[in-house]
C-alpha cells in the first residue's frame, strides 16, 4: 500500500499577482511530483476581480481566504493569529509554508500556527531595514518558525541583520519555468523598421522607479528606440504624463498582460530600474527568453544578473548610467546576442523551478524529520 502523501499548505500573504505568486504557482506545479499534496491559499488580495482569469491562465486551483488585517495593534495581531490557527485546523496539513511580500515574519502568524502543533516555514521575498518593533517581531517569529527562507542571499543577509537567529535562516533562490520563456531567436538585429525595443515588465509603483527608465531612454533621442511598459499600478497616470513630455510617441503602455512570454518575445532589451528587489523573476524570465538585461545594482537584482556577462548593472537612481548601459546594447547587436545567450544558459542552470522545488522539498522533509521543531 502506497504511503500517504504529506499535505502542504502554501499561503500567500500579499495583494496582486506578482512574482511571489508566480513562485507559488511553480511550487504547486512541481511539488506533487516530489510526493506532496499541495493546497494553495491566497489571502490579502485587493484585486480579487482579476484572480479567476489569473488562476485559470496558470491552471491553478486555490482557496481564497479573507484578507488579513495589517497594523500594529494587539487586536490585529490576535486576528491574524486566529486566521492562521483556523487554516491549520481546517486543512490539517503536515506543514505550512507562508510567503511574505513584506520584510518581516509576523510573530503572531507563527504563534497561530504553533498553537496547533503544525510546523511552519516562512519565506521572505524582500528585506530591508526595520524599526525596533518589527525587529522584535522578526526575532520571535523566526524562533517560532521551524525555518525561515530568503529568496536571495541579500534577503537572507538582511534577515540575519534584523536579529533572526542565523541557524534558522537559509536561502532558496527563486526559480522559473524556463521552457515557457525560451524561444528560438535568429539574432538580435533591430526590427525591420530599424527600431530597437526596450521593454520593462513591472508593477507601476514608486519603488520600481520606472521614471528613471523613461528619463534614461529620453537621453537616447538620437537612436531608433521604443520603450514598452508592461504592468499597471498606482503611478501609471504620472508615468504617462512624464512619457508624453519626455518621449512623445515612443512609449507604449501595455497594462496588465496574462501572456508575459509573448511580451518578452517582442523586446530586444529588458530593463528594470527598481530601488529595491528580492530576487526579481522578471530578470530571470527575460534572461530565459534570451534578452540582454539592464538593471540597477540593488541587492537581489545583482544576483539575477551577472554584470558584464548576461547584462549591465547601473547604480540605482542614476539616469545617466542607465542611459549609457542602454546605449551600449542598442548600438551593438553582437553584444546583445552574446549577453542574451549567456543569460539563457545561466538561468537554465541556476534558476529553474525544478531546482527550486527540489530545494524546498529537501527543507520541508528535513523539518518533518526533526518533528517540526525549530532548528537549534
Amino acid at each position: 500500500m502506497a504511503a500517504e502523501r504529506p499535505r502542504l499548505l502554501i499561503v500567500s500573504d500579499t495583494s496582486g499577482n506578482g512574482g511571489l505568486r508566480e513562485v507559488i504557482v511553480s511550487l504547486s506545479r512541481q511539488l506533487p511530483a516530489l510526493g506532496w499534496e499541495v493546497v494553495v491559499v491566497l489571502t490579502g488580495d485587493s484585486e480579487r476581480d482579476r484572480l479567476p482569469e489569473w488562476l485559470d491562465s496558470r491552471n491553478l486551483e486555490a482557496i481564497l481566504a479573507p484578507n488579513l488585517p495589517n497594523g500594529s495593534s494587539p487586536a490585529t495581531w490576535l486576528r491574524r493569529a486566529r486566521v492562521f490557527r483556523g487554516l491549520a485546523r481546517e486543512h490539517r496539513p503536515a506543514l505550512i509554508n507562508v510567503h511574505y511580500a513584506f520584510p518581516h515574519v509576523p510573530a503572531w502568524d507563527m504563534m497561530g500556527v504553533a498553537s496547533t502543533g503544525v510546523p511552519a516555514v516562512a519565506t521572505l521575498h524582500i528585506a530591508e531595514k526595520q524599526a525596533w518593533r518589527l525587529r522584535q517581531s522578526n526575532r520571535l517569529g523566526a524562533r517560532l518558525a521551524a525555518s525561515v527562507t530568503g529568496v536571495s542571499e541579500s534577503v537572507a543577509a538582511a534577515m540575519r541583520e534584523s536579529g533572526m537567529p542565523p541557524r534558522r535562516v537559509c536561502v532558496i533562490p527563486n526559480g522559473i519555468p524556463v521552457a515557457v520563456f525560451e524561444r528560438p531567436r535568429g539574432g538580435y538585429a533591430p526590427a525591420a523598421n530599424g527600431t530597437v525595443v526596450i521593454g520593462c515588465v513591472a508593477r507601476l509603483d514608486h519603488w520600481k522607479r520606472v521614471d528613471v527608465l523613461i528619463d534614461a531612454v529620453a537621453m537616447l533621442d538620437d537612436l531608433p528606440v521604443e520603450l514598452v511598459l508592461v504592468g499597471d499600478g498606482r503611478v501609471r497616470a504620472d508615468l504617462e504624463r512624464r512619457a508624453a513630455a519626455a518621449l512623445p510617441g515612443r512609449v507604449r503602455f501595455r497594462g496588465q498582460r496574462q501572456n508575459i512570454a509573448a511580451e518578452y518575445a517582442s523586446f530586444d532589451i529588458l530593463a528594470l530600474t527598481s530601488d529595491r528587489e528580492g530576487l526579481p523573476l522578471v530578470l530571470l524570465e527575460g534572461a530565459a527568453a534570451g534578452l540582454p538585461v539592464v538593471a540597477t545594482s540593488t541587492p537581489g537584482s545583482d544576483e539575477a544578473v551577472a554584470d558584464g556577462v548576461t547584462g549591465i548593472l547601473a547604480p540605482a537612481g542614476d539616469v545617466e548610467a542607465v542611459a549609457s548601459a542602454l546605449r551600449r546594447l542598442v548600438e551593438d547587436p553582437v553584444l546583445r546576442a552574446r549577453m542574451g545567450a549567456a543569460g539563457r544558459t545561466r538561468v537554465a542552470a541556476v534558476f529553474s523551478e525544478e531546482r527550486m522545488a527540489r530545494d524546498y522539498d529537501a527543507l520541508f522533509r528535513e523539518v518533518l524529520g526533526r518533528g517540526g521543531s525549530a532548528a537549534q
